[in-house]
């Protein structure tokens, strides 16, 4: 999306001459919209996720609570084994939390990555080796039936069947 804006922003001259605003809005639009789904999905499985792990934290907080209360109030165990319990419990909770944060943070720079690849991969545009070096040119460019449009079939196009001198 950042790359759309910024070619518009640095083209914009061309975009008007041209007439492509709306192609490009369009392009930015869908662009907005690809990455508005993706942060949309992010969203939801960092919320799952996160509630999960508070879900089981609280589940295993509850069960060891009740568990060991009944257990205190039997004399099976002291108020400080089960104080200790809870403390190793809620040691071990803290590894499952961040997890959560890691597999989103993981989705989040495998986007990213991927982008990073495509333009490493995109390589350099060479330039064409049958170019032509001109010295001395003098005279004339003449354009005879030239015409031009958006699409390659488009009759209706800018220019239809110009000379220019």
């Amino acid at each position: 999306m950042a790359s759309i804006a910024t070619g518009n922003i640095a083209g914009i001259k061309t975009v008007k001459g041209l007439g492509l605003e709306k192609l490009e809005s369009k392009k930015f639009e869908e662009s907005n919209s690809r990455l508005l789904d993706i942060g949309v999905s992010m969203a939801r499985r960092r919320a799952i996720l996160t509630n999960a792990n508070a879900l089981i934290f609280g589940l295993a907080t509850s069960t060891i609570l009740l568990y060991g209360g009944f257990a205190t109030l039997r004399g099976e165990i002291s108020v400080g084994d089960l104080v200790a319990f809870m403390s190793y419990m809620a040691m071990l909770m803290w590894p499952l939390s961040m997890r959560g944060l890691i597999i989103a943070n993981i989705q989040t720079v495998s986007v990213s990555a991927r982008r990073i690849f495509e333009l490493i991969e995109s390589g350099i545009e060479e330039d064409d080796d049958n170019r032509v070096e001109l010295n001395n040119v003098s005279g004339e460019v003449v354009f005879e039936n030239v015409s031009f449009g958006y699409t390659e079939n488009s009759r209706s196009g800018v220019y239809v069947n110009c000379e220019y001198l």
